[in-house]
């Protein structure tokens, strides 16, 4: 899943249904910039993660963020990183 382009689809929808509203653009540009900081965040946090998931502290900081059990952190950080580079 491309959040990016769930992010442009989104957009596309918003201006068909409300018109080229600049308070709604305004809104949804807000809204964007907060999601791509949140991601930032994130990535970094499991980037300092992923050398310790073997440590249940980063393992359940890694099943937090990524929603999966902590026993399964590794692969899913695993995952993670490779759907992020692509």
């Amino acid at each position: 899943m491309n959040n990016k382009i769930d992010l442009e689809l989104l957009a596309v929808q918003n201006q068909e249904s409300f018109g080229a509203s600049s308070e709604l653009e305004s809104i949804f540009n807000k809204l964007t910039e907060d999601i791509e900081s949140y991601r930032k965040d994130q990535t970094e946090i499991l980037e300092y993660c992923r050398p310790h998931t073997d440590q249940m502290w980063a393992a359940k900081i890694v099943s937090i963020i990524l929603g999966c059990d902590f026993r399964d952190a590794t692969p899913a950080i695993a995952k993670y990183f490779v759907e992020i580079e692509k």
